[in-house]
């Protein structure tokens, strides 16, 4: 049993965390996960804006393409080995093209105490499941 899902201060972080993505998205912000799994876990927490998903039969120069139609990027790759190259790749590759924001990323990390290395694991929390979401 996960210890996180009794931290009420990381239950109500939870709740602004996706409250803040959805006005982020609202105000021209482009969300940006690692693959399908990482995008189903935000939606059943509520987040409804859309989301690309890198991994999943996408280019790079697609995912370049597709920033630059949005005010900002936020990048919200896994805290394991291949996410922190997706995002230092994406990092430089953007650089001086689109604004980058990986806060979200690191403020999650800090909130789970690090106990959040996958953004998929987010679905593990039933208190915010929405079955009516689907990519």
């Amino acid at each position: 049993m996960n210890i996180l899902h009794y931290d009420s201060d990381f239950i109500n972080f939870l709740t602004r965390f996706i409250s803040r993505l959805n006005h982020e998205f609202q105000n021209g912000a482009l969300i940006v996960v690692e693959g399908k799994n990482d995008a189903i876990a935000l939606f059943s927490l509520g987040f409804s804006g859309n989301i690309f998903t890198y991994c999943n039969n996408n280019t790079l120069s697609k995912f370049v393409d597709k920033t630059l139609l949005y005010k900002k990027t936020i990048l919200l790759f896994d805290y394991d080995r291949q996410g922190r190259y997706l995002t230092s790749r994406a990092i430089k590759t953007l650089e001086r093209r689109a604004l980058v924001d990986v806060t979200y990323r690191r403020e999650l990390s800090y909130a789970s105490r690090g106990r959040i290395r996958y953004i998929e694991e987010l679905n593990k929390f039933p208190d915010y499941h929405n079955n009516n979401c689907y990519i």
